[in-house]
């Protein structure tokens, strides 16, 4: 399993995957063309390395500045690979960090903290 490194573009997120340090990253805005084909990539490795079957415990951070739709759905398909994960016994904690008064993306947090409840969720909040 390799390590996964993305640089960020002016339309999509960097997104830092670090087998051997058990650590997942992305950050920066995601609305590229076509959202499926940028992520899928991303998806599959992770799949890949989550079936491995570590115990270790992963840390996940999402440093999102903004989403289109297309890409809130594959955050959320990424949300439920590591969801998955946490059911079946491996510990995931997930730092989301949102921008003081990025209420959007507040709302995408809460709800994938609703939505997937074996995530170790953390919320925090970052000044402009």
């Amino acid at each position: 399993m390799q390590n996964i490194a993305i640089p960020a573009t002016r339309q999509t997120p960097a997104i830092d995957l670090r087998v051997s340090e058990h650590r997942l990253r992305l950050a920066g805005e995601a609305y590229p063309e076509n959202a499926v084909a940028f992520f899928e990539p991303v998806l599959k490795s992770l799949g890949d390395y989550l079936a491995r079957g570590d115990a270790a415990a992963l840390e996940v951070e999402f440093e999102l500045r903004y989403l289109n739709s297309a890409s809130t759905k594959m955050i959320f398909k990424l949300a439920g690979l590591l969801d998955q994960a946490a059911a079946k016994g491996r510990p995931v904690h997930v730092r989301f960090i949102v921008l003081e008064e990025d209420e959007i993306l507040r709302e995408l947090g809460a709800d994938m903290s609703a939505d997937y409840t074996w995530l170790d969720f953390e919320f925090v909040e970052a000044a402009l």
